[in-house]
């Protein structure tokens, strides 16, 4: 992603994006100044296992709330206004997410885990895929890490300086 790339299908010539959060990646581009959009993340054993541990916390203590499943979607898309008359592209498109979140669900579902050295090892089972997993799981990552700098700093100073407390006038001196 650090060169521009030719797309011959499109006629379309893709910028170059570079990293944001990585001096070492970030020198790998070879296009000066390109939009620096890529968070990195290198995963290693004990980052997995605390993206992992962050990930059900954030389940269990409902911080993640994920889409219905596609199931029953079309009746509910059905109830929208002007979603009749939309293409069958654009009604494919609606209902995309749902589909993803049910493929999401199965991958969940489907996953096992190892404890080794006291790290959880997330698994795929055979013939099965954890894609939706990984991206779900450093998407979550990302959004914590960028939550640290949105948490506003606990001060008491700056509640006094907002409260508009004058002395008292003195009347009839």
């Amino acid at each position: 992603m650090g060169a521009d790339r030719y797309d011959p299908v499109y006629n379309e010539t893709y910028g170059a994006l570079n990293v944001m959060n990585n001096p070492d990646l970030e020198d790998r581009c070879k296009v000066k100044n390109a939009p620096k959009v890529i968070y990195a993340i290198k995963a290693n054993a004990r980052s997995n296992n605390d993206m992992t541990l962050a990930l059900r916390a954030g389940f269990q203590n409902k911080y993640i709330n994920l889409l219905l499943p596609d199931t029953n979607i079309e009746e509910k898309l059905s109830k929208i206004r002007g979603y009749g008359t939309l293409s069958e592209m654009q009604q494919a498109s609606m209902r995309m997410p749902y589909v993803q979140t049910t493929l999401l669900i199965n991958e969940l579902i489907n996953l096992t885990h190892d404890t080794s050295n006291g790290l959880i090892k997330v698994k795929e089972k055979a013939g099965m895929r954890k894609d939706r997993y990984s991206s779900l799981q450093y998407g979550y990552a990302l959004l914590q890490e960028l939550s640290k700098g949105l948490k506003p700093k606990q001060n008491t100073n700056d509640l006094l300086s907002k409260l508009k407390i004058r002395p008292a006038k003195i009347v009839g001196r």
